[in-house]
């Protein structure tokens, strides 16, 4: 798929926005910028990068912002490593829960997209980094494809590694965020679409792969 991803200026936020997320941002324990989507032109995508409050304080208005994110397939000879992700929780006092993600069964690694110098798949050697304790050098990309829904764009890659299944298990035993994933399969393409056929990430495996 031919498409463009471009980083574009934050749109003004109103002062209703900006009073939320300057409350939510103080029960925040981190308030990193994440990426938002500020239009879809075709096969044109413009990202804005805003505070993980603002991007809070927009849903809980029911602003329905769009976040723009990465989400990756790691390949392995003929196995693919997919992941049980842990359930997530945004809760502040007062203010309920904000963000409810449940356990659900997953690609390798997914995450929001943070600001990138080059290329936005510098967002997704990030996010495989801190999940999975795994560098750039350590895959290689086979294909890119652009996932657009209703609340989110993702930038969807395959890569193919040629490091061990042990040795890429001991590096996800000591990655950053490795509290993000419950558990790691190595499963062949059917098993794969087995483990994904409950997940709204088996059309992405999909389009990636078949």
């Amino acid at each position: 798929m031919e498409f463009s991803v471009r980083k574009t200026t934050a749109p003004e936020l109103d002062k209703e926005t900006l009073s939320l997320a300057e409350n939510i941002s103080k029960k925040l324990s981190y308030d990193d910028d994440l990426g938002l989507v500020k239009y879809i032109d075709g096969k044109k995508i413009g990202v804005y990068f805003a505070p993980f409050s603002a991007y809070l304080a927009l849903r809980k208005l029911g602003k329905k912002p769009i976040s723009f994110g990465v989400i990756g397939l790691i390949r392995n000879v003929n196995r693919y490593l997919l992941t049980e992700q842990a359930n997530k929780v945004v809760e502040i006092e007062g203010m309920g829960k904000l963000i409810d993600v449940p356990r659900k069964n997953c690609l390798s690694f997914n995450g929001f997209a943070v600001e990138w110098e080059k290329d936005p798949i510098e967002c997704a050697y990030a996010e495989l980094s801190e999940e999975l304790g795994m560098e750039a050098d350590d895959v290689r990309e086979i294909k890119r494809e652009l996932i657009i829904r209703e609340d989110e764009v993702l930038l969807a890659i395959l890569f193919t590694t040629e490091l061990e299944e042990d040795v890429i298990m001991k590096l996800s035993s000591l990655a950053i965020d490795k509290w993000e994933i419950e558990k790691i399969e190595f499963l062949e393409k059917e098993k794969a679409m087995e483990f994904l056929s409950q997940s709204p990430h088996l059309g992405i495996f999909k389009r990636l792969v078949l």
